[in-house]
C-alpha cells in the first residue's frame, strides 16, 4: 500500500490556501478550457482506457475554474461521468450542466434505513414533504402543520386553519375556462358528488354574490 504522510500541519484549514489542507497535488498545466487532471482506479489485470474509474478537475474558462467530475465504469461498457460538481457549486447526478443546487435526472429516493419517518424540508423544517413510518401517509407541511395528507391507499385531506374563506380555493383569469370538472364514467356510481355535514350548521351549500348569500 501507499502511505502519504508529511510534517504535523498546526494552519488553520483555509479552503483558499491548499497549503493549509493539500498533501498531494495532481496537476495539469494545461489551460484549454474541458482539460482535465485526476486520478484514475482500475481492478483488472489489464490496463484499457475505457475501463476507469476515478475522479478528475475539469478545466473551466476562467482563471483556474474547474468542476469536480466523478466517473465510473460499468459492466461491458465504457466508462462515463455519473456526477459533477460544478465551480459554482452545483452538484449534478446524471447531468453535466445541473441548474440548481441538486439536480438529479432520474429516479431519487429518500430512504431512512431505523424506520423513522421520512422528510423533504423546503427552505426551513416547517415547511416540506413529510412521509410518516408508521401509517405510510405523506403530508404537506406549511409552517409547521400539516396542510395535506394523501392517505396510505386511498383518500386525501385538507386541513385548515382559515377563519374566512375555503380550504380549497380554486382561481382562474380567464372567465372562459371551467373552474370545476368533477366527472365519472362509472355508470353504477350511486353519487357523482356527496356532501354531508356531520354538524348542525344551517347551510351546507352556500351560493355568493360579492358577498351576499343568494341560495343555501
Amino acid at each position: 500500500f501507499l502511505e502519504i504522510k508529511r510534517a504535523s500541519r498546526t494552519t488553520t484549514f483555509n479552503a483558499g490556501d491548499s497549503d493549509t489542507w493539500a498533501d498531494v497535488l495532481v496537476r495539469n498545466p494545461q489551460t484549454q478550457p474541458n482539460s482535465a487532471t485526476g486520478i484514475a482506479f482500475q481492478l483488472d489485470s489489464a490496463y484499457h482506457t475505457n475501463g476507469s474509474t476515478g475522479i478528475c478537475a475539469v478545466h473551466g474558462t476562467g482563471d483556474y475554474e474547474a468542476d469536480m467530475v466523478f466517473i465510473t465504469r460499468g459492466n461491458a461498457v465504457p466508462a462515463s461521468e455519473k456526477m459533477r460538481l460544478t465551480s459554482g457549486g452545483l452538484l449534478g447526478i446524471g447531468t453535466n450542466s445541473p441548474a440548481h443546487k441538486i439536480e438529479a435526472v432520474g429516479n431519487a429516493l429518500l430512504n431512512n434505513s431505523s424506520g423513522s419517518s421520512h422528510h423533504l424540508y423546503l427552505g426551513n423544517t416547517s415547511y416540506g414533504i413529510n412521509v410518516i413510518a408508521s401509517s405510510g401517509d405523506m403530508h404537506l407541511t406549511s409552517n409547521g402543520s400539516n396542510r395535506l395528507t394523501v392517505k396510505n391507499g386511498a383518500g386525501v385531506e385538507i386541513t385548515s386553519t382559515l377563519t374566512t374563506g375555503g380550504d380549497v380555493s380554486i382561481v382562474s383569469s380567464s372567465a372562459s375556462n371551467t373552474k370545476l370538472l368533477i366527472e365519472n364514467n362509472n355508470a353504477s356510481a350511486n353519487a357523482l358528488l356527496q356532501i354531508d355535514s356531520s354538524n348542525d350548521r344551517d347551510s351546507v351549500i352556500q351560493l355568493l354574490e360579492n358577498g351576499t348569500a343568494k341560495w343555501d
